[in-house]
This record gives C-alpha cells, sequence and structure tokens, in this order.
C-alpha cells in the first residue's frame, strides 16, 4: 500500500500537534505504516468536517491514534481533555466511521448537548438514567443513537472530499474502501 503523507494533504490549517500516534503504536511494525496513515485521515477528517461545516468542533480537539484495551472498541472521545482516540487496527472504512462518530461526541460536548456533572451524564440537560452496561443499552444512549446515526454519512462526505483535495486516490478508495 502507498503510504498517505502529510505533506500531500492540502487543507493546512490544522497543528500538527493535535495529532500524534502512541508510542506503542510506533514500536509495533505491523501498525506503523498504517497508524501513519490513520493520524494524515484522522487530520484530513477533523479539518474537513469544520471548514464545510459538517459538524461544529472547537479549535483544540487532539487526535490520538493507538490500540484500544477493549477487544471490540474502535475509538472513543475524552470530553475533559478533548481528545479523539482511534484504534488503527481495524479497515479504513470502520476508521473513518468511527473518527466521525467520535467527532460527533465531540460536537454534542462542545454544543453543551451532552455533559457531565459529577457522575450523572446529562442530554439536553435531562439526567440520563440509562448507564449503558451493555451493548444495546449502550445504543440506546441517545447522544448515541444520534452518533451512529450520522457517522456513516459524515464518512462519505470526508472520503469525497479527500478525494477531491488529491489527499487519496480514486483507485486507493476503491482498493481500501470498496466502493
Amino acid at each position: 500500500m502507498s503510504v498517505i503523507k502529510k505533506s500531500d494533504y492540502r487543507v493546512t490549517s490544522i497543528k500538527t500537534s493535535a495529532v500524534y500516534v502512541s508510542a506503542a503504536s510506533k514500536n509495533d511494525k505491523a501498525i506503523k505504516t498504517r497508524s501513519s496513515n490513520v493520524a494524515v485521515l484522522a487530520a484530513a477528517a477533523y479539518q474537513i468536517l469544520r471548514d464545510e461545516k459538517l459538524l461544529v468542533l472547537s479549535d483544540d480537539v487532539i487526535i490520538r491514534v493507538a490500540k484500544t484495551k477493549k477487544v471490540n472498541n474502535k475509538g472513543a472521545y475524552y470530553a475533559e481533555a478533548k481528545v479523539v482516540v482511534v484504534d488503527p487496527r481495524w479497515s479504513y472504512e470502520s476508521i473513518m466511521q468511527t473518527i466521525c462518530h467520535e467527532f460527533v461526541h465531540a460536537e454534542q460536548y462542545y454544543e453543551g448537548r451532552l455533559k457531565w456533572e459529577g457522575n450523572t451524564q446529562f442530554w439536553n440537560d435531562i439526567p440520563s438514567r440509562n448507564k449503558g452496561t451493555t451493548y444495546s443499552t449502550y445504543r440506546q444512549m441517545p447522544w448515541e443513537v444520534e452518533a451512529f446515526s450520522r457517522q456513516d454519512s459524515l464518512a462519505e462526505q470526508v472520503w469525497q472530499k479527500l478525494i477531491a483535495l488529491n489527499v487519496i486516490s480514486l483507485e486507493w478508495y476503491q482498493t481500501y474502501i470498496g466502493q
């Protein structure tokens, strides 16, 4: 696979220091190149989502490419630190969906629709009784319903913009995303 290079990214206003690959990913030869590609894709997605006004995001979100501890966990958003974490071990299609999903959470927190106060999570100022202890209850939480409902469309819009900006080629997209 050809490597997606930072210099290939045409939208340059994101701070390079805001995206980083964890040391564990850098030391794992099997995912080193993939992690670098994911970091560039995540940075590009962040900028595109903001520039195209697809999401309302703060300008100080940090993107971390790192293996997640839970087997089926593809990513996370840590609101207090404003950090999106994405695991590079999944398919590129799944990774972009995860990036967009976590950025939806970033928007929810930024706009104040989702927040924590003490041990209580609030959605639109209403305390949530759902703790998301099973996958089914997790998927029913209103902020997750929104994030899952938006991730695919956002991901497709980002892919199309990446092609238009020549960050990735149509051939790369067809090879790795399969559409």
